[in-house]
């Protein structure tokens, strides 16, 4: 399968990231928070937003694979608050002691096909099976990659579908990419015909647009954020969680295509 173009540039990212973890935290008006690199857009948003409300307060919001992030608490990166993309990774910091009390979860999105704006290629879920079409998704130890894995298997169960024409899914995935922007980013240079990721990736450019998948097949992506047990800014760092709960809050995410959690 072929690599990434950008190995290089992941490196440099992962060394950016080490150095942040490091920097982070060690303030009551500093906050650092580790987010879901699909989290880029609507985290901008509300830090805005939180920043206006608390003006002595800056916030440092670092973006990466979920996964990614969470080993690097585990290897004592500093930060504040950690937003992930899924349960998963969550409760892999709970149960390794980095988290302090209960996460909570502030948002929901949904997977779909992620194509250019004047894409031929493909159109519909039923094109990702023809032969020639090229599809990049996000690697299986990433959130949006198990969430992909479990949208495959539901396909699969699909009488409409079936585990054939999942079987022509993954032979025309020609790139698994770190996380999921970087995933995006492949469709948007040309790379690929369509990638699967998040329906909420297209939300910030104009030359990419989001196919739909069935609701019967997709799956929720849930986002919980939690305080870091290390944290020295926790009061601070609950305030981004009431402002992400909040009318307003909620309003930005769903302006961003993220829904509420039930």
């Amino acid at each position: 399968m072929a690599q990434p173009p950008w190995a290089i540039w992941a490196a440099i990212c992962g060394i950016v990231l080490l150095l942040a973890g490091c920097a982070g935290g060690g303030s009551a008006d500093r906050l650092t928070v580790f987010a879901a690199s699909s989290l880029t857009d609507v985290f901008r948003d509300v830090t805005r937003v939180f920043e206006e409300r608390y003006p002595n307060a800056k916030v440092t919001i670092v973006y990466a694979a979920s996964s990614t992030l969470r080993a690097q608490l585990e290897h004592g990166a500093r930060a504040d608050l950690f937003a992930s993309a899924d349960q998963r990774q969550m409760e892999f910091a709970q149960d390794a002691g980095v988290i302090d009390g209960e996460p909570v979860t502030f948002a929901i999105n949904r997977l779909a096909i992620i194509v250019p704006v004047a894409a031929a290629a493909v159109a519909s879920l039923s094109d990702l099976s023809r032969d020639g079409v090229k599809l990049a998704v996000a690697s299986a130890h990433t959130p949006i990659g198990v969430y992909t894995e479990a949208l495959l298997r539901r396909i699969a169960a699909d009488p409409e579908f079936g585990p054939t024409f999942v079987a022509k899914i993954r032979s025309n995935v020609v790139i698994e990419a770190l996380n999921v922007r970087q995933t995006v980013a492949i469709v948007e240079i040309g790379e690929v015909d369509a990638a699967l990721a998040y329906r909420t990736d297209v939300a910030a450019g104009e030359s990419l647009r989001a196919i739909p998948l069935p609701d019967r097949v997709n799956v929720d992506a849930t986002y919980p954020i939690a305080v870091v047990m290390e944290s020295e800014a926790r009061a601070l760092a609950r305030q981004f969680i009431e402002l992400l709960l909040s009318e307003q809050g909620r309003a930005i995410l769903e302006r961003n295509g993220f829904g509420r959690p039930s």
